[in-house]
């Protein structure tokens, strides 16, 4: 199934506005040629500090029966996601709260950044701060507090994978990404070693480099000329739903409010 979308961000980090975002499965051999050929219009992402790519970790909350897991294994037209995402290191200063809601082809994104160490507060209700919010944190806040407690939703799983970033060096707003090396770990509540990386990770059944190209309202020409060199084609890829399928192989499941594992256990 082919899938562009169409995200707006509403954040306090300065990312912005409306964009398309679209996927495809290639092959390392192809990810390498692909790099290749968007080099002269590209410019590693700021916000890489060394090497070229940085880990990315997703803490992902669901409801009993995992309602959010369902929505998009069934292709439901409108479908939430909601996480908790830190990005390359083992304590992170800070986290983002994130809620993601797809309505047809739109996706609004709002997220808030939040010092680790009063994460958990935030999560049990301790912390009175939400008040005290600039207005775009307290309303990304309030939106995930809604939908976490709309859903009774708690921490199912973390995803893990390493991206390769790129960014447009043209006056354009292109952001191109290659993602590796996914796996998952079951994690059930939020704690200060959530983030640890001394668990089993277990890996999905998903073979290639996952390219996305995000983009505001159409190509630019180069990257139509990528598309058609290399005959890339759109696919439809939900991390968190083949995250979930692999604990279920490997006989660890999420969906009821206690863990049940048969056989390895993590």
């Amino acid at each position: 199934m082919s899938k562009t979308t169409v995200i707006r961000k509403a954040v306090s980090d300065g990312i912005t506005a409306q964009r398309f975002e679209a996927k495809y499965l290639i092959s390392e051999p192809l990810a390498l040629a692909v790099r290749d050929f968007i080099a002269p219009y590209v410019l590693r992402d700021p916000n890489l500090v060394s090497g070229d790519h940085y880990l990315l970790t997703s803490q992902y909350f669901d409801g009993e029966g995992l309602p959010l897991y369902h929505s998009s294994v069934n292709g439901e037209k409108n479908r939430k996601k909601l996480r908790i995402r830190e990005y390359g290191v083992n304590r992170p200063e800070s986290v983002f709260f994130e809620t993601k809601r797809r309505s047809g082809q739109i996706v609004f994104k709002d997220r808030f950044r939040l010092a680790e160490s009063d994460s958990a507060a935030f999560l049990s209700g301790e912390d009175g701060g939400v008040l005290s919010m600039p207005d775009e944190d307290r309303a990304a806040a309030l939106k995930f507090l809604d939908l976490r407690d709309a859903l009774r939703a708690t921490p199912r799983i973390l995803v893990r994978y390493a991206r390769e970033p790129y960014m447009s060096a043209l006056d354009e707003p292109v952001r191109i990404t290659f993602d590796r090396h996914l796996c998952c770990s079951p994690s059930r509540e939020y704690t200060e070693d959530v983030w640890n990386w001394k668990r089993e990770w277990y890996t999905p059944n998903l073979n290639g480099v996952i390219l996305e190209v995000k983009f505001t309202n159409a190509f630019p020409s180069w990257v139509r000329r990528l598309v058609s060199r290399f005959e890339l084609e759109k696919t439809s890829i939900c991390k968190y739903v083949y995250c979930v399928d692999a604990l279920a192989q490997n006989g660890i499941f999420v969906k009821n409010s206690s863990l049940r594992a048969a056989g390895r256990h993590s």
